[in-house]
């Protein structure tokens, strides 16, 4: 802790520009109903409870001495992650020399995972101090902070614990992430250029413009299309390589040939945890009604609703069950909403059509049907004679490279071994 009312005073400061920008796109969170769901309780009263219990949490962590630190000096790269998603994305780079970090509780699955730490104790001091900045930062930064107080509560400090966790490293030249938005990455980013460590951004999925700037010494993109995006958000700061991603390379070997028309058709329907339960069960009864199609419904990891469709030609499946080549072997057709699994049913020659299963207006945050890169699918028109045209269109590569780079050039289906090769 600081000796000086003076030094304490700057710190706090610096702590409260740390989170304002870290916060970046939770300023947008009432438009962004996939991070309202998943960060946020749905009352104001729920979210005031839970920054209780962040704080009760909070001092219990700093009394357990079991996370005293993790020290290694042979560690030379920390891979970042928050999600399965982003370990996935970033485990082609496990090494001897590597260490994956993370600060949140639910990847459990990975503890015994070699080299994992899953260790952050913020101070108590500024545990305490966080109370009563509370309301100065509502009032100079985030007004919004007031209805979200546990973004503020769970995160403020926690660039401060991450300096000093990284000074454990002694031979540590770079940290790797996969998310470049989420406000844990971005304060433990703001602590890696506090130390002079070197960072790489390898992004992992669909970006929109509501992101932050793109600001690592490294950036591995997807596309030109995401290249654009960060380009409209201010200018990108460090090396940029547009590769596509490494996780289309398990993709690359099932790539289809193309069908001749046929009589029949398998549909999958991805749905996410943001879609409404009536617009997904009136969509399926539809098709069912009009067509004579088979359906497979692939369900968000954090699904926890319940359907039942009384036909046998409906099945259901969780995503946290199931790899997504499984699903793409039993499907002929993609219908899904605002997500990433569009480009990946493209990228192995499956048609796949945007449905929007939320009761908001489509948003198209990721520019698919901007770039007609996918259509919309008019429920008004459904039937066997309505699939079957839309099965002869054929996908354009040319614009399927715009959101994947990798796409017929020579280092397709081996992007981890290009990435290796241009991280340094």
């Amino acid at each position: 802790m600081p000796k000086s009312n003076f030094k304490i005073y700057m710190l706090i400061c610096t702590l409260n520009k740390n989170l304002n920008s870290s916060l970046h796109i939770y300023k947008n969170i009432d438009e962004l109903e996939h991070f309202k769901y998943v960060w946020c309780k749905k009352n104001v009263f729920r979210r005031y409870l839970q920054s209780i219990f962040i704080l009760l949490k909070r001092t219990y962590v700093y009394f357990d001495f079991r996370r005293n630190g993790f020290t290694n000096n042979e560690i030379e790269v920390i891979l970042y992650v928050n999600s399965e998603n982003t370990y996935n994305s970033l485990k082609f780079l496990k090494s001897e020399k590597t260490l994956f970090f993370m600060q949140i509780s639910s990847l459990k699955k990975f503890r015994n995972e070699k080299h994992l730490v899953n260790n952050v104790r913020v101070p108590l001091w500024i545990t305490m101090i966080s109370v009563f900045n509370f309301p100065f930062f509502v009032l100079k930064y985030w007004k919004k902070a007031l209805k979200y107080p546990e973004l503020y509560f769970e995160n403020f400090g926690k660039d401060y614990s991450n300096e000093r966790i990284l000074l454990k490293f002694k031979s540590l030249k770079k940290v790797v992430f996969a998310n470049d938005h989420n406000v844990h990455n971005r304060l433990f980013k703001i602590a890696c250029e506090n130390r002079n460590i070197k960072t790489a951004y390898l992004q992992h999925a669909s970006v929109t413009s509501m992101f932050p700037k793109l600001d690592f010494d490294q950036n591995f993109l997807f596309g030109k299309i995401d290249q654009h995006k960060y380009e409209s958000i201010s200018t990108i700061k460090g090396e940029t390589l547009l590769i596509g991603s490494p996780k289309f390379d398990e993709l690359y070997k099932h790539k289809r040939k193309p069908k001749k028309r046929n009589s029949f058709f398998r549909i999958g329907l991805a749905t996410n945890i943001i879609d409404n339960k009536t617009k997904i069960e009136s969509l399926v009864n539809e098709i069912l009604e009009k067509t004579n199609y088979h359906i497979k419904i692939r369900q968000h990891p954090r699904e926890s609703r319940i359907f039942n469709f009384d036909s046998e030609r409906v099945r259901i499946q969780s995503a946290k069950d199931s790899s997504l080549l499984n699903f793409f072997s039993d499907i002929d057709f993609l219908l899904a909403g605002e997500s990433s699994i569009h480009l990946e049913s493209l990228y192995v020659h499956i048609p796949s059509f945007y449905v929007n299963l939320t009761i908001n207006e489509r948003k198209d945050y990721y520019e698919f049907l901007k770039y007609n890169l996918i259509k919309e699918l008019n429920s008004q028109y459904i039937s066997n004679e309505y699939f079957l045209k839309l099965s002869i269109e054929p996908i354009s590569l040319k614009t399927l490279k715009l959101f994947i780079h990798s796409v017929n050039e020579p280092f397709d289906g081996h992007v981890d071994k290009f990435v290796i090769a241009n991280l340094c």
